[in-house]
């Protein structure tokens, strides 16, 4: 190999062109008056242009004042457009003796996409790896968005850091029975040893860019974390590799005003994804805990514009009556759950006299919503829900696992008789099931309805079409 090119294609009385001259040509032996033939493969999308004595076609040339004569290839007919069709770039590979013309790599990329986007059509099934999956409650959210819409999903792979959390999707969440685990972190795979997908679920870290983590780790920029400030690298390198057909991140709100966030879009949008943001809120989806996720599609642009449009309007919203008497359960005055928290009492009103706002959180059962529950919830922190004793005004208890997650609308089946710090933490980065199944259902809805008939290229069409759904919509 002697020189590689990404060139765009210009047009040419209704052909493709491609102007080629100087030092690369020269390079490969392409001189000026010197005869080539170009051969041309349609089926991979490569004109070969090849030197040969009787050749049927010259390379020309351009004299300008004060240099040599400068070789010149002009391909202006129909040699480019069998063979690249209606695609917009190139890659020009310059050897000696040959010049290898093919598809940009992006629009393999997207042709890729095409022929998956045919097979779900075909066969109706639907192959979703996920990383960064925790128990896959997020994963099993998005399964069950697809099969409401007729399509039939199953997990290809699942990447997970911590093998606490890895045992307890294998074991209990049976929409990833049967996926390729990877116990690892995401920086570590390899993406060639990972199975072939149509979607890619991640749900990110987001210990650098919530405001709790950033204050808590002194990040400042969320890309500092030397734990998961790099990921949405490799993440960005696993999407190049696998050409899925659409792509489901979440994150916490503010990962929207992240650098990785920024970097996620603009890469996206260069792979010829069309993307859809929304923002997902948990009562609005009928969760009792007030949990807030943004929510990136990115998907081919066949699909339709409006893919996210409505999404909350649909959702039927917390309008059923329940209050947290409906989620907690009865437990004994004199159950070793109950702890003296008065010292949370003491650090409170110095909070407040200090000027800092954190107040406590106690649960009544008239309570139609909560706060957030995170992730160290089992450390007893003092701005998270706690319940009140019925009779000591210093004790409280902590809400059980289970109570936990039918806050979130989460099968408590998925962390019974687990280890109450691993049950906490699994929940506490989980997503409200409900918001996602919708984002899994609309995304279902969209793959039934695209058509047989041909897609214009990307480059042609707007790629960032949805608006922002406001959580308070």
């Amino acid at each position: 190999m002697l020189h590689l090119a990404y060139v765009s294609l210009g047009d040419h009385r209704g052909h493709r062109r491609l102007w080629l001259e100087g030092r690369k040509l020269e390079d490969a032996g392409f001189r000026p008056a010197m005869r080539y033939d170009a051969d041309i493969d349609a089926t991979r999308g490569i004109v070969r242009l090849i030197q040969r004595e009787d050749g049927g076609r010259m390379v020309a040339q351009r004299q300008r004042e004060g240099q040599g004569p400068r070789p010149i290839i002009d391909l202006a007919n129909a040699v480019l457009d069998r063979a690249l069709g209606h695609f917009k770039r190139a890659r020009v590979a310059y050897r000696p003796g040959e010049i290898e013309i093919a598809i940009h790599p992006f629009d393999r990329f997207g042709q890729t996409r095409e022929a998956k986007l045919a097979e779900v059509r075909r066969e109706g099934h639907v192959r979703t790896g996920g990383v960064c999956v925790g128990a896959g409650i997020l994963d099993q959210a998005i399964h069950a968005g697809l099969e409401e819409a007729g399509l039939h999903p199953h997990s290809a792979f699942a990447v997970e850091i911590d093998e606490r959390y890895q045992d307890l999707m294998l074991e209990r969440n049976g929409a990833l029975s049967g996926t390729c685990s990877v116990l690892g972190s995401l920086d570590e795979i390899e993406p060639s040893t990972l199975p072939p997908i149509d979607v890619l679920i991640a749900g990110l870290p987001c210990t650098a860019a919530s405001l709790s983590g950033r204050a808590k780790k002194g990040a400042g920029v969320p890309e500092r974390d030397e734990d998961v400030g790099h990921l949405i690298v490799p993440f960005l390198g696993l999407i190049r590799h696998a050409a899925p057909v659409a792509v489901v991140l979440e994150n916490v709100l503010p990962y929207r005003h992240t650098a990785s966030y920024e970097m996620a879009k603009t890469t996206l949008r260069r792979f010829g994804y069309r993307l859809h943001e929304a923002e997902l809120s948990g009562p609005a989806f009928g969760a009792m805990e007030r949990r807030d996720r943004l929510c990136l599609l990115a998907v081919d642009p066949s699909l339709p514009v409006d893919l996210l449009e409505g999404l909350i309007d649909t959702a039927g919203g917390a309008g059923d009556g329940r209050t947290m008497a409906d989620i907690l359960n009865t437990v004994e005055e004199d159950d070793p759950r109950w702890r003296d928290v008065s010292y949370l009492a003491r650090k409170e009103e110095r909070d407040l006299a200090g000027g800092r706002n954190f107040r406590r959180q106690l649960v009544d059962g008239a309570d139609r919503s909560i706060g957030v529950i995170g992730r160290g919830y089992w450390k007893w922190r003092s701005t998270e829900p706690m319940v009140p004793h019925p009779s000591k005004p210093t004790h409280a208890r902590l809400l059980s696992p289970a109570e936990h997650a039918r806050c979130k609308g989460i099968d408590e089946g998925l962390v019974e008789g687990a280890v109450p710090t691993t049950a906490h933490e699994v929940l506490g980065q989980a997503v409200i099931p409900a918001a996602f199944r919708a984002v899994g259902a609309a995304l279902g809805r969209a793959l039934r309805r695209v058509c047989d008939t041909p897609k214009p290229h990307t480059a042609d069409l707007p790629l960032f079409a949805s608006r922002p759904v406001s959580a308070a919509a």
